[in-house]
């Protein structure tokens, strides 16, 4: 379960006569971090979205907040310049409301996500020194298959809690929650940003993440919350770590 808004600025808008989601157009979305990280996301809607925006006379350079009924990683091959078949990789959010704001509005990523962990959370440090601690949760949802059955969906994220630098005399939340969060948990995590990437591992294959930045991580099980009997390595994770927002955030993660 999600409860999640982006805002960002339209591209590439269209209204098709599709019948399902006829409203479709890219949304681009830059966090507010020193990094300036860019995603673009598709967005898809309904018809009465499609109506709504065309009433609003919506169009490419307009800034939006949309809010998430659901998001599903897509592929699709392809044709490239030089005739060989290659795959595209992207997600596609399903809209649930619309709203047209000021053009000066910041691009931002808010709302809640509600999961059951899919691995033990781990801890690592960046390259400045900066701890993190990483753990999927899934995010799921009800649609119908092909038969009229309904089915649930699910798409992975990749959850980030920052740490502060030089935090030895204090436990920060980076160690808290890598402590803490383990697999099966129930948990509800608040965001603060979300980036999609598609990228080309060491073996030649394409592979893509969703990864979102985490203030606050609250248990949702019952009883007492397990601790791992051992921390966990402090050794950065094979692969590309992320840079650290410029203003980290140290919320407790209340069990």
């Amino acid at each position: 379960m999600q409860f999640l808004t982006i805002t960002g600025t339209v591209s590439d808008f269209l209204i098709t006569d599709d019948e399902k989601t006829p409203l479709s157009f890219s949304l681009t979305y830059t966090s507010g971090n020193g990094t300036k990280k860019t995603s673009v996301f598709e967005i898809v809607g309904a018809p009465d979205l499609a109506a709504q925006c065309d009433d609003m006379a919506i169009g490419d350079g307009d800034k939006l907040t949309v809010m998430v009924r659901k998001l599903k990683q897509m592929s699709q091959e392809y044709t490239d310049e030089e005739g060989k078949t290659q795959t595209a990789l992207w997600l596609r959010i399903f809209a649930e409301t619309i709203q047209r704001v000021d053009p000066e509005t910041p691009d931002m990523v808010g709302g809640m996500a509600v999961g059951n962990v899919g691995n033990d959370a781990e801890m690592a440090f960046t390259t400045q020194g900066t701890p993190y601690t990483r753990f999927s949760l899934p995010l799921s949802w009800s649609e119908k298959d092909a038969n009229g059955k309904d089915v649930e969906v699910t798409t992975w994220a990749r959850c980030t809690i920052w740490g502060k630098k030089g935090s030895a005399n204090e436990p920060n939340a980076a160690e808290r929650a890598a402590e803490k969060i383990v697999k099966g948990a129930s948990l509800c995590v608040m965001v603060q940003s979300m980036h999609y990437d598609a990228y080309t591992k060491a073996d030649g294959t394409l592979a893509a993440s969703l990864d979102m930045s985490v203030f606050a991580a609250r248990s949702l099980s019952r009883g007492a919350t397990q601790s791992k009997a051992t921390p966990p390595p402090a050794a950065l994770r094979a692969g590309r770590p992320p840079a650290p927002p410029a203003a980290v955030q140290t919320a407790d993660v209340p069990f």
